[in-house]
């Protein structure tokens, strides 16, 4: 892939992903899933929390 304005660099993939409900976050345990990737430097991993509702930028209910 050629671009102007970013550089590729193959070394940040694949990106591992690891998935928390609202509840599983909010008991802040870490899981095993998490604990397997968590020597992976953070360019290569993601967390994602699924909260059920989008409230907004600011939060709110």
């Amino acid at each position: 892939m050629v671009s102007n304005f970013l550089e590729y660099d193959p070394t940040t993939k694949p990106v591992q992903l690891i998935e928390y409900d609202r509840l599983q976050a909010e008991e802040k345990e870490v899981t095993q899933e998490e604990l397997k990737h968590y020597n992976l430097p953070p360019a290569r991993r993601m967390v994602l929390i699924c909260n059920g509702k989008n409230p907004g930028i600011c939060g709110r209910e």
